[in-house]
């Protein structure tokens, strides 16, 4: 029900174009320089083929306009994508065909653009599991409510982590969880990714070294 809702509310007046100007390059459709964020089945978070790993601590903003919704098809041994179809949250699904050869067929997924605050890099997180698609349903139904609001404050500060419970069969299993900080505006957006990571801390200037005075003899 709340992925309805947030697509019903996602959908109201306002402009998707200035928005993703204003969020600074996020964009609205899946391209090269995206890169792709998920969650291991470890409970850590990363992003890019170097799994380049996301703190407990790292600032992420969510791009009210940047919910998707689509399938995905995945090897029958689970480790390569063999065919994905996605669109903008509100709009039609492309038919995403038959499933390709070796795959165990077509996955309902959702997926959320965010901004990596420190880095300055566009993410794309989506995910087909049921804790992934309930945490990201979550999230488009808080921000389809500041939208259906009016609320000027629609944009989401968030940060990363994972819970965990123990599965009868297979053990430890973590779920993704997505913690909203706090609400800021379009123009909170540009001046806190004006400012860039922060600066590097300098070092401490050496101690000048003590001069020896030999002792008369």
């Amino acid at each position: 029900m709340a992925a309805e809702r947030a697509s019903t509310a996602i959908a109201v007046p306002f402009n998707p174009k200035a928005l993703a100007v204003s969020l600074k390059s996020i964009k609205k459709e899946v391209g090269p320089s995206l890169n792709f964020l998920k969650m291991g089945k470890d409970g850590v978070w990363s992003w890019g083929k170097e799994e380049n790993e996301v703190g407990d601590d790292e600032t992420l903003l969510i791009n009210p306009a940047g919910f998707k919704h689509g399938y995905v098809c995945w090897s029958t041994k689970g480790s390569s994508k063999l065919g994905e179809t996605m669109a903008d949250l509100g709009s039609p699904i492309p038919d995403h065909g038959p499933a390709p050869d070796g795959g165990r067929g077509w996955d309902f997924q959702l997926g959320v653009h965010l901004k990596l605050v420190s880095e300055g890099l566009d993410l794309l997180w989506a995910s087909a599991s049921f804790g992934g698609k309930k945490e990201i349903s979550r999230i488009a139904d808080e921000v389809g409510t500041k939208l259906e609001e009016g609320d000027e404050a629609c944009v989401a500060v968030v940060t990363l982590s994972s819970d965990s419970y123990q599965h009868k069969e297979y053990g430890k299993i973590y779920t993704p969880e997505v913690t909203i900080k706090k609400w800021i505006t379009i123009a909170d957006v540009e001046k806190l990714l004006s400012k860039g990571a922060p600066p590097a801390k300098k070092a401490a200037p050496a101690a000048p070294a003590k001069k020896v005075t030999a002792k008369k003899k």
